[in-house]
């Protein structure tokens, strides 16, 4: 898998994943609000913000693939 940039802040039970449009900052502002109640992560889709390009479709199957593979890598359950 390439590089993607995830970000995660906060901590609880809960995890609130941020799967936020096309690389855009948006989501980003977000973050501290619900750091504030649970922990959250937000990633940079392939190809945009400091995440690699990727060679695979952006299929709604892919980017499943993608979430499950980096969360786990990221001990999130």
């Amino acid at each position: 898998m390439q590089e993607v940039y995830l970000y995660i802040k906060g901590r609880g039970e809960i995890t609130v994943v941020l799967d936020h449009s096309l690389g855009g900052v948006e989501g980003y502002f977000l973050i501290d609000e619900i750091a504030k109640l649970t922990r959250v992560c937000i990633c940079d889709r392939p190809g945009y913000g400091w995440s690699e390009p990727s060679g695979k479709s952006r299929c709604s199957e892919a980017i499943i693939a993608e979430w499950d593979l980096l969360l786990t890598e990221a001990n999130i359950e």
